[in-house]
């Protein structure tokens, strides 16, 4: 079973804003206590943030500043982790552009 990464609002602080978001059961969105979700960014693969979904399935980064980053969801048990915006196993999930001052988090080239 993958887990599905929801990403939810950004809050603008400072330079840095929040990530925060959902993880949900693919298939069925039942949201997934106790998972893990990462952010790292491939260029400065030494910065790894980590927290743990409350009871809601919901998580929540922090003054993260501008970058490129990955967000990865993992859970024990029968589950497989999924990356944001992930649609097959094995593939690697669309990368997320985190730029204060702006919902757009598409590639900006």
């Amino acid at each position: 079973m993958l887990c599905a990464v929801i990403l939810g609002l950004l809050t603008q602080l400072s330079n840095t804003t929040s990530v925060e978001g959902v993880v949900a059961r693919l298939g069925t969105g039942e949201p997934l206590a106790r998972a893990t979700v990462t952010l790292s960014n491939d260029r400065y693969p030494s910065q790894v943030l980590t927290t743990t979904t409350d009871a809601s399935g919901r998580f929540s980064f922090l003054k993260v500043p501008p970058g490129e980053y990955r967000l990865q969801a993992s859970r024990q048990g029968p589950y497989i982790p999924a990356e944001y915006g992930q649609r097959n196993q094995g593939e690697r999930g669309t990368p997320y552009y985190n730029r204060a001052g702006t919902e757009d988090h598409r590639n900006p080239a």
